[in-house]
């Protein structure tokens, strides 16, 4: 790949010159030019041209920002593809290919971006600060193996990292320069670019090490008043807007929401959101086989954004269409996307819908599924003892049942105390409602269950302890 990497920055040549380094480490074939627009011109960045032939500096005569510095990179880069980058960051040793691989893969994407330890939104991974080291960013990499390949569709991204090619910028534009020192520029590109019919991504398996803020705390500036103005400002270009409008309003009143991207979708007909939009509006409004509707068109752009993956589904499962619920999400979660718990959850619904049909088998595959994803979750493993019992798997109920009680739930007492009756051990049985009945004290049933028990076992119940 013949990429341009544009690094604005303000002072910390330090940073930069391991960000460089890192950038000089890529594998793969890659014939790479490295822009520094220096916004402080200053020795300490100009020297770093000597790192490589490959490196240039751009010293400017004022401070540009982030936008205006990014522009000026751009303009004079020479390669086709451009990577947009923070100056106080590292890249992981695969970096460039694998954001290579998710801007290849549909003429769609006007972006790709890597997953950080800091960052915004859905892009942000835990990792601490195991990617400050060259081992440690090699290490994640192995750790994000399981998603190679993976990408996610997001609304907008974050301009940490981004990878795109010149001619989409051709069709989109630069970034907009009214927005300063920095914040709010990438929200107004992602949006541009939507309203062009623009898919925007996440590369999974791509990683990219990130210290933070670090040109805002040299620069002395309030971080919190200037994300402030800059909204401010984004609001003012926007609100008039019926896309923009409609995404301003999309978090606080889906109403207004909708009745603008209806508008916009005659204003602006390749904006992609619309359909995003509205199908959150009638998935609150409980008009289902419409939101289905919008939700299926929205997909077909975005095939991999897991919210709108998780809205259809629930739709399909209000309309009563288990099996096109239970066929979508099957293929999402090995497609798309999910947190360990999102995941679970889509499983336990699942399970649960099944359990309501009386197809137990497909129950006890969707809950076992389920806590396999979060075996921590108590109320998993109490559904999958539920199936169990219902099915008279009382022994593999039992050991369902018993990690749910000691994870804390008390419910699952209840349970183990049917089981321990259906298989004949009344001792074991009061055992569990004795214990249900002491942990919820004010529940009618825990406490019905052990009057009856004790009624039923008689003289038992005096040997409990």
């Amino acid at each position: 790949m013949q990429c341009s990497v544009i690094i604005p920055c303000f002072g910390g040549a330090d940073l930069t010159r391991s960000c460089i380094a890192s950038l000089l480490q890529q594998r793969g074939e890659h014939e790479l030019e490295i822009v520094l627009v220096d916004n402080k011109n200053e020795p300490e960045t100009n020297a770093l041209a000597a790192m490589h032939p490959c490196v240039r500096v751009l010293p400017q005569a004022q401070n540009l920002g982030f936008a205006g510095g990014t522009n000026q990179g751009i303009r004079a880069a020479q390669h086709p593809y451009l990577l947009m980058l923070n100056n106080d960051t590292q890249a992981a040793p695969h970096l460039l290919s694998r954001l290579h691989a998710a801007l290849s893969s549909d003429p769609r994407i006007a972006f790709a971006a890597p997953v950080s330890n800091f960052v915004r939104g859905e892009a942000k991974i835990h990792v601490g600060s195991r990617g400050a080291t060259a081992a440690g960013r090699d290490e994640i990499e192995t750790d994000l193996a399981a998603e190679s390949g993976m990408l996610q569709d997001l609304d907008n991204l974050s301009g940490l990292c981004l990878l795109t090619h010149r001619t989409t910028l051709a069709q989109i534009g630069l970034f907009d320069e009214r927005f300063g020192i920095g914040n709010f520029e990438d929200d107004d590109l992602s949006l541009r670019a939507r309203i062009e019919g623009f898919r925007l991504v996440i590369a999974r398996d791509a990683f990219l090490h990130h210290e933070g803020h670090q040109t805002f705390k040299r620069m002395g500036i309030d971080l919190n008043a200037e994300l402030a103005l800059r909204y401010s400002q984004f609001v003012d270009k926007w609100l008039a807007d019926p896309a923009g409008g409609a995404c301003l309003h999309a978090k606080q009143n889906l109403t207004a929401a909708a009745v603008l991207a209806e508008h916009a979708r005659q204003v602006h007909p390749k904006w992609i959101d619309a359909d995003w939009i509205l199908g959150r509006f009638f998935v609150v409004t409980k008009q289902h086989a419409i939101a289905a509707q919008h939700l299926t068109n929205f997909l077909a752009h975005c095939p991999v954004h897991t919210e709108a993956m998780i809205l259809l589904g629930m739709c399909w499962l209000e309309l009563q269409q288990f099996s096109q619920a239970q066929k979508l999400w099957t293929v999402a979660l090995g497609t798309c996307h999910f947190e360990q718990k999102q995941a679970a959850d889509l499983l336990r619904r699942l399970g649960e819908h099944a359990r309501s049909r009386g197809l137990l088998d497909c129950a006890i595959a969707n809950f076992e599924d389920a806590v396999q994803q979060d075996p921590l979750d108590a109320n998993l493993s109490n559904w999958l003892g539920i199936a169990l019992l219902e099915a008279r798997d009382f022994k593999r109920a039992i050991k369902a049942l018993e990690r749910a009680a000691a994870g804390g739930f008390a419910l699952a007492h209840t349970n183990l105390g049917i089981c321990h009756f259906q298989l004949g051990d009344n001792q074991k049985s009061l055992h569990h409602f004795a214990a249900a009945s002491a942990l919820l004290p004010t529940d009618p049933t825990a406490q019905a269950n052990l009057l009856q028990a004790q009624s039923a076992f008689g003289s038992a119940a005096a040997n409990l302890g």
